[in-house]
């Protein structure tokens, strides 16, 4: 029996590969599967195969994003919370000094009161007793009695709101709308006016005449505690 040559048994792709034991498999090479290269499947040690370092870093990745997502949320609750505590604050700092304005007392009539209500209408002797003088930057008259009392009378009619005059012949007050008039206390002489002048507390100090014009009083006739006299 002739031998066949070993490069015809090369063409039918003999080799030691076609010469198996009963249930022995042919070995393959990495990314070769029944003699065929798998080229979807990577090879271990090969180009396309991720490195050590960069399958470590990719297991990171989530959990960095979870910490990332836990601190701006934890910072949002801080500054919220820090919003709602100065809201707070402003707000009975508020209702502190509400309460306190409520509770402070009101001035009362005298050197205290404030300079935009108490008003300098002149010296004492620029009223002469028995005299009566019209103030029309402050709408008052200034009457001084011959016992040299002040009396401090509004220059409104209490009817509608005229502005009354000074009769020095008639010795009263006329209403030019509607025939009121009124003697010199500020008393109705005639209708339709329905009550006297009003009139304002009068302070005498350091020889000057002052009117509280903040106070602006109703009355229904004159008493002798609405006159001041200078000491």
């Amino acid at each position: 029996m002739k031998k066949r040559p070993a490069a015809h048994q090369k063409e039918r792709g003999g080799g030691w590969d076609n010469f198996l034991r009963p249930g022995e498999r042919r070995r393959t090479s990495p990314g070769q599967e029944d003699g065929r290269i798998n080229v979807n499947k990577p090879v271990e040690g090969g180009i396309n195969s991720p490195g050590p370092e960069e399958v470590v870093s990719n297991a990171h990745k989530p959990e960095e994003e979870d910490i990332n997502s836990q601190i701006l949320a934890e910072g949002r609750r801080n500054f919220l919370r820090k919003a709602w505590k100065i809201l707070g604050l402003v707000a009975v700092a508020e209702l502190f000094i509400f309460l306190i304005s409520l509770l402070k007392p009101s001035r009362e009539a005298g050197s205290g009161e404030p300079e935009a209500t108490l008003r300098v209408i002149g010296n004492i002797e620029d009223f002469p007793p028995g005299t009566v003088t019209p103030d029309r930057i402050n709408k008052l008259y200034i009457v001084r009695e011959k016992d040299g009392a002040f009396l401090a009378l509004s220059i409104v009619c209490p009817h509608l709101g005229c502005s009354v005059l000074w009769d020095e012949t008639k010795k009263q007050f006329d209403c030019p709308c509607h025939s009121s008039a009124f003697d010199r206390q500020g008393v109705v002489l005639s209708s339709p006016a329905p009550r006297p002048l009003d009139y304002f507390p009068v302070i005498i100090e350091e020889g000057k005449v002052k009117v509280n014009i903040s106070r602006h009083t109703k009355r229904k006739r004159f008493e002798q505690e609405q006159v001041t006299y200078a000491v």
